[in-house]
């Protein structure tokens, strides 16, 4: 079976200022969010209204006419500082079944974020509001986002080390290898019949 990939998000209605919720649990969330920069994903967002803590938590539709705007900046401290980072609006509602939940498009590659990480790479905190607006009178989830560095940029297979050897020259027609320990140069010598040969290393030159 095909599973559709996307990041969902399960507030509390109740609690819009630590909203966060461990699934459709009624238990709440206790660690951040953690993204991966320059990655992109659907993002959904269920709105529940929580029950006893042994109960799921019930999912909310939202009222006709509500709009919903996504937008992060940095935490440094207690302060929220420096350029929005991350936006999203373009949410669109959608049921499955009893669930509501409201969906766009998420993207972490973004100049600002780009910038952040060449200037350091270590992970950043922020601060991301989700408004939920009617005729200018919004109300705030606030939920709090990790994002790390991408470790994997797109390479090829990393180059096998050769730990202190290193292929050095050809001497007198013979490839010689290169130890840095001993700071010797060893011929590598080819041994035996065609399809079955095997290589050594000789004894050192005198003089490196």
């Amino acid at each position: 079976m095909s599973w559709n990939t996307y990041y969902a998000i399960y507030l509390d209605v109740d609690n819009p200022t630590t909203p966060l919720l461990d699934g459709t649990a009624s238990a709440p969330r206790s660690q951040a969010l953690r993204w991966v920069q320059a990655d992109e994903f659907p993002l959904r967002i269920y709105f529940r209204r929580r029950a006893q803590i042994q109960t799921p938590s019930s999912s909310q539709q939202l009222p006709a006419g509500r709009a919903l705007v996504l937008g992060g900046r940095q935490t440094v401290g207690n302060s929220v500082t420096g350029d929005l980072l991350i936006f999203a609006d373009n949410f669109t509602e959608h049921q499955d079944g009893n669930e509501w939940y409201y969906e766009t498009d998420l993207t972490l590659d973004t100049t600002e974020l780009r910038d952040l990480f060449e200037a350091d790479s270590k992970a950043i905190t922020l601060q991301v509001d989700l408004e939920l607006q009617d005729a200018g009178k919004p109300l705030t989830f606030v939920i709090p986002v990790t994002i790390i560095p991408q470790a994997y940029a797109g390479e090829g297979s990393p180059t096998p080390a050769l730990g202190s050897v290193n292929v050095s020259r050809i001497i007198d027609g013979v490839l010689h290898l290169y130890n840095a320990e001993a700071d010797r140069y060893y011929p590598l010598i080819c041994t035996g019949p065609l399809g079955y040969a095997t290589l050594s290393l000789g004894d050192p030159l005198d003089e490196a």
